[in-house]
């Protein structure tokens, strides 16, 4: 997995390869024509998407929820990218542009998260819950 591209860094050609279907199933014709750039309402469709999977796990890279909002979605594409393997200088340099201590202050960033878990129906996990 730590190959593998995240949407928010994707940009250009390769997001608009993309297909966004919206309670759609997999082999349907996109509802929306594809995207120039992923735009905060097209990750949270992506994310709506995956929250809604029978799987037992729904993980996402940080920088597709950063991308949630648009004073994070910004950032060049190129510098999404945690490790491209076919470049042996690249070296795991991805850095967090944004603070934690901002992240937790931004209750509106938060709330949209929590949203898109309660929407799908899974549970908000405690820190210390045993069931």
């Amino acid at each position: 997995v730590h190959y593998a591209q995240t949407v928010s860094g994707a940009g250009g050609v390769e997001i608009r390869e993309f297909r966004v279907r919206v309670g759609a199933g997999s082999h349907a014709e996109p509802i929306v024509p594809p995207p120039e750039r992923c735009e905060p309402h097209v990750m949270r469709a992506i994310i709506r998407q995956h929250m809604a999977s029978p799987s037992v796990l729904a993980v996402f890279p940080m920088q597709d929820l950063l991308a949630l909002a648009a004073e994070y979605a910004e950032r060049p594409a190129e510098e999404e990218t945690i490790n491209d393997p076919t470049n042996p200088k690249h070296y795991w340099r991805f850095r967090l542009h944004v603070r934690l201590e901002d992240l937790l202050l931004n209750t509106g960033w938060q709330a949209d998260i929590e949203q898109l878990v309660a929407e799908a129906g899974r549970g908000r996990l405690e820190v210390g819950a045993r069931e």
